[in-house]
């Protein structure tokens, strides 16, 4: 037989299809599977500070069967990553460590300020280990880290590939020995969160490092401590800084800067400090046109600066290569809420702005952005994000926002989400752009009656008196969330929607989520001028009984709130909540009577 016979003997279409069990497989197959497991077990699923989930997860394979048992027992690489986050992990380590064998090991530790006795019994056995670690992973007590670099009986770590060391207490300096002293010949991986350190120290002069965060490194004199170092990381591949500086530094900036940090392997890049300090990087380093940037201006000063040099960069005025660009998105998130009894909403909000080298549809913009796969394709991942402290809108007001977006192209923004707490005419911003398709707005007390109202949006009409003569010709969905106005802001409200129906301009969506002020004779004239709109949502509609009812009389009310609902169930538009607050004039009775006939909504009083 011929070598063609026998390829063709060979070749898939003479093969049988056929299943077979998993434990027929061999031995060695099996490791490779359950390996894939373990992996995504102890390195793959991780928190936002690099470290596992659930590290110890993958040993439930253990209990499949005797078969995965004795493979499990006799594959030194399911053993390797030891953890400790709790007393009970004591007694895992030496198990782990004598079945990993003489392989690299991955290291991890965590503890509170207040270390257990555990703790310490597991860190002396540990730190005798990091020598043969080709991972290290250290949430633990300044002091405790100290102790475990004083007692460690070599300087060099030759196989350590990645450090990721944690401080919760966010202030103390990393120990000079760490800084100065140990050897890390393949260090490639290297994130320090909470330390004072020394930026022209060995340590952070390694110039192979493919990745670099340091975040809360105390406060820096200069961001000009920080050139050195990024000078010489020409491998680097990602990169974050996120540096809390006392005030913008002054001092010159020139259009033509030689851009002398060469990072020509950059994917990605996150830089979070003063606005000055942004645009003195920038200017200072050379990526590529593809890399992702996160960019977040901490302070005020110097911000149109900021925006002015960054669309300038992109246009290919400061030497480098125009890019094609299209804003996609202006969101106002909320990223942290505010504490119990506090009033002092904006400093907890982030004004953002997406821009997309392709236009792409935003699936869920209320999501935490995070740093795209390797791999990913560009249309469908945000290439630049820049965000800044939204209370610095709010003190200025809607113009200086205005002002701020003019130095981008924004004619195709899809979607915008604002809080109307912001002062002065959304007009102005809406004005420039025609694209919009997605708007969302939202009030973050119900408290505040704005003069301009948000609402006058819907009602504005654009300068020229052409086909387009709304703004915002192209809205598609509207969603208002928390917003309180007196009922003939919704009525002026819902007239302005008909009248751009009318006018060909229709809505295929709106929904009012947790609206204020209404009445429920408002909510009906609502639902009669948009009959209009393809679907509209009212959900957790909160009633002013002091507006409806009079003598404490709860019927009127009752009655009128009954057949809005009524009404709205026959058309097969349910309302899935109702809050009454104040409702103190309302019989139990009525209020029984309420969830009797409306079974499938949540009732509420407060």
């Amino acid at each position: 037989m011929d070598s063609s016979e026998i390829k063709k003997a060979l070749g898939p279409q003479q093969r049988e299809d056929s299943l077979i069990g998993i434990i027929w497989l061999p031995n060695e197959l099996l490791a490779e599977i359950i390996s894939l497991y373990v992996a995504a077990s102890s390195l793959e699923d991780v928190d936002d500070c690099g470290f596992s989930v659930d590290p110890y997860r993958w040993i439930r394979i253990t209990h499949v069967c005797h078969l995965w048992r004795e493979i499990a027992l006799h594959t030194p690489s399911f053993w390797v990553h030891v953890f400790f986050a709790a007393d009970v992990h004591l007694h895992a380590i030496p198990k782990m460590l004598a079945r990993a064998d003489s392989l690299p090991l991955s290291l991890e530790m965590r503890s509170t300020d207040r270390p257990s006795q555990a703790f310490d019994a597991a860190m002396q056995i540990v730190s005798q280990h990091i020598p043969k670690a080709i991972s290290l992973r250290l949430q633990i007590p300044i002091l405790s880290l100290r102790k475990t670099v004083d007692d460690l009986r070599s300087l060099c770590a030759p196989l350590l590939h990645s450090i990721v060391l944690y401080n919760s207490s966010k202030h103390g300096s990393l120990p000079h020995f760490f800084q100065y002293a140990w050897d890390f010949p393949s260090l490639r991986e290297l994130t320090l969160s909470g330390f004072s350190l020394g930026w022209t120290s060995p340590l952070m002069r390694h110039r192979q490092l493919t990745k670099l965060v340091v975040t809360c490194p105390g406060v820096l004199r200069s961001i000009h401590d920080v050139s050195p170092t990024l000078r010489e990381m020409s491998e680097l591949r990602y990169l974050q800084l996120c540096l809390p500086l006392v005030h913008d530094v002054p001092g010159p900036l020139t259009d033509s800067v030689e851009r002398d940090f060469k990072l020509p392997h950059l994917t990605f890049l996150h830089l979070a400090m003063a606005s000055y300090d942004i645009v003195y990087l920038l200017q200072l380093l050379a990526v590529p046109n593809t890399t992702v940037m996160v960019l977040q201006a901490n302070t005020m000063g110097r911000l149109n600066q900021l925006s002015q040099h960054i669309a300038e960069h992109f246009n290919g005025s400061t030497g480098t290569p125009p890019i094609s660009i299209r804003g996609s998105s202006i969101l106002q998130r909320h990223p942290t809420p505010p504490s119990s009894g506090s009033t002092n909403y904006s400093v907890y909000d982030d004004l953002v702005l997406d821009f997309y080298t392709a236009p792409i549809v935003i699936h869920d913009h209320l999501r935490t952005w995070q740093p795209p796969l390797p791999g990913a394709s560009p249309n469908n991942q945000p290439q630049i994000r820049f965000s800044f402290p939204v209370s610095i809108v709010s003190g200025l007001g809607i113009r200086f926002l205005s002002d701020y977006l003019a130095q981008f192209s924004l004619a195709d923004v899809e979607t915008v989400l604002l809080s109307t707490g912001l002062l002065g005419s959304f007009e102005e911003i809406f004005r420039n752009l025609p694209s919009v398709s997605t708007m969302v707005f939202a009030d973050k007390t119900q408290t505040q009656q704005q003069k301009p109202d948000v609402l006058d949006v819907f009602r504005a009409q654009a300068v020229n008196d052409g086909p387009t003569m709304w703004l915002v010709p192209r809205l598609d969905t509207l969603i208002l969330h928390n917003i309180s106005r007196p009922s003939s802001s919704w009525i002026t409200f819902a007239d302005a929607i008909y009248a751009r129906t009318q006018s060909g301009f229709s809505i295929r969506r709106v929904d009012i989520q947790c609206a204020g002020g209404l009445t429920a004779e408002d909510v009906r004239i609502m639902r009669e001028r948009l009959d209009c709109v393809g679907s509209l949502y009212l959900s957790e509609i909160i009633f002013q009984p002091s507006e409806v009812c009079t003598a404490f009389d709860p019927s009127p009310f009752k009655d009128n709130l009954m057949q809005v609902l009524v009404d709205r169930a026959r058309a097969g538009a349910y309302i899935q909540r109702v809050v009454l607050s104040g409702c103190a004039g309302l019989w139990e009775q009525h209020i029984e009577d309420m969830r009797k006939t409306m079974n499938h909504a949540d009732w509420i009083l407060e």
